[in-house]
């Protein structure tokens, strides 16, 4: 089974798609987790695997404060059947960009990150799953991590480092990441600094997508290039700690105009990554393909 989260036009709603052995899927009942009050957009979701949880982290603009606030609603399942906990405002004083999350298990934390649109900072706040209900506990937030960035999206290692990658919009703008540490007895982060993943670019239009992969040990990025009518590139980077080793020299997976990305690294033996991405399609300008690339990995 996996979980899927989506916006209707007017509501946010989420269900379980079971998966036959045939490869067949089957779509659970869906459920309502949130009207916003106003408009509900893009989020993230993560999986705690202790709780059997899933958290979904989304932005809701003009909720009746003018502003654009982070959310998060905890979900339970039992079978197809999902049940929500009362959404919670993650971030209430700034005008947030759209929100990323990841479940560390090293930790036991959910991570979020997002982008003060007022100016630009990017930050990182953690929050705790409840072991008995769909209730999530929201820490206080971090020191800022990069004073102008936008779209980060986060990836954990689930062994003591998580990594948050970003534009950096200033120039030179790069794709960028910065890995850190978490220390749950106080619920605070320490940064390491900032690697570039790109030369002279960035990615367009919240398309970064990043995931670490098991068996080499390495952190991947992948992304549409400003310059390059959004052709999909992708890049990685060894570490050591929340030190950055030399980056892999960026590689062009698909030329065609790709827009949001989301990357997985395989989970089996094979240091491979998937990366699905939707790209425009020439002869249906409103209308949309979707493509799908496996890059292998190599440290």
């Amino acid at each position: 089974k996996f979980f899927i989260a989506y916006n209707d036009g007017n509501d946010f709603k989420a269900k379980v798609i079971t998966v036959a052995s045939d490869r067949s899927c089957t779509g659970g009942s869906e459920v309502d987790f949130d009207d916003g009050g106003g408009t509900i957009e893009k989020g993230g979701l993560a999986y705690d695997p202790d709780t059997g949880r899933v958290v979904c982290v989304y932005r809701v603009a003009n909720d009746g404060t003018n502003n654009h606030r982070t959310y998060a609603t905890v979900f339970s399942v039992s079978g197809t059947t999902v049940t929500a906990g009362t959404p919670v405002i993650v971030e209430n004083g700034y005008n947030n960009g759209w929100p990323h999350c990841c479940y560390d298990k090293h930790t036991d934390r959910l991570v979020i990150t997002y982008r003060n649109m007022t100016n630009s900072d990017l930050f990182i706040r953690l929050a705790t799953i409840s072991s008995s209900s769909n209730t999530l506990t929201v820490h206080s937030a971090s020191s800022t991590y990069e004073g102008d960035g936008e779209y980060p999206a986060l990836a954990t290692n689930d062994k003591g480092q998580v990594c948050v990658a970003y534009n950096k919009t200033s120039s030179p703008s790069r794709v960028r990441a910065t890995l850190f540490t978490i220390d749950a007895s106080n619920n605070t982060v320490s940064f390491g600094t900032a690697g570039d993943f790109s030369a002279d670019n960035k990615a367009k239009d919240g398309t970064i997508s990043i995931d670490w992969d098991r068996n080499t040990d390495v952190f991947v990025v992948a992304w549409a290039h400003t310059e390059e009518t959004r052709k999909l590139h992708a890049s990685l980077r060894p570490y050591s700690g929340t030190t950055w080793g030399t980056a892999a020299t960026e590689t062009q997976f698909a030329s065609t105009n790709v827009h949001y990305v989301d990357m997985r690294a395989s989970r089996g033996n094979l240091a491979s990554c998937h990366i699905f991405h939707e790209r425009n399609s020439t002869s249906t300008p409103k209308g949309a393909d979707y493509a799908f690339s496996t890059a292998t990995v190599a440290s």
